[in-house]
């Protein structure tokens, strides 16, 4: 499989709450209406007075059978200071399987043909998601 990645959108976001873990949590629910998520960490720590988290999360969209929106989001919690700070990382990608010479000439001819249409298509959903994120977030930005 040969995968290819334009990125797209890359943010940072900080928030200040009561319950900054719990607009965490929400988010995560929130952002499950664009796609299929994955969560990957999700660890509460504490050192004594001092209780943390941190979050990571993937989201997939398909957009055919050989590309796929995704959404990176890395959370990090800072649940006595109450705030929490969001890493995300939003691109398309593409994934076709390659070898032999029937393989190169689909993959060839996929990038030149189908893969613009689908770089735009991508680039209107990835605009979309991120205005959502952002109103979504501006809710929760004052204590």
């Amino acid at each position: 499989m040969e995968r290819t990645g334009h990125q797209f959108y890359e943010k940072r976001y900080v928030i200040e709450s009561e319950d900054p873990y719990d607009i965490s949590l929400n988010f995560i629910n929130y952002m499950s209406s664009f796609g299929e998520i994955s969560v990957t960490k999700n660890i509460v720590s504490t050192n004594g007075p001092r209780k943390y988290a941190e979050v990571h999360f993937y989201l997939e969209r398909k957009i055919d059978r050989y590309s796929k929106i995704f959404f990176m989001f890395k959370i990090n919690v800072d649940i006595t200071a109450q705030n929490l700070e969001i890493l995300s990382m939003g691109m398309n990608q593409i994934q076709i399987p390659v070898g032999g010479q029937v393989g190169d000439v689909f993959q060839s001819w996929y990038i030149k043909e189908i893969h613009p249409e689908i770089h735009n298509k991508s680039s209107i959903i990835i605009k979309d998601i991120t205005h959502a994120i952002e109103r979504y977030l501006s809710k929760h930005t004052s204590k």
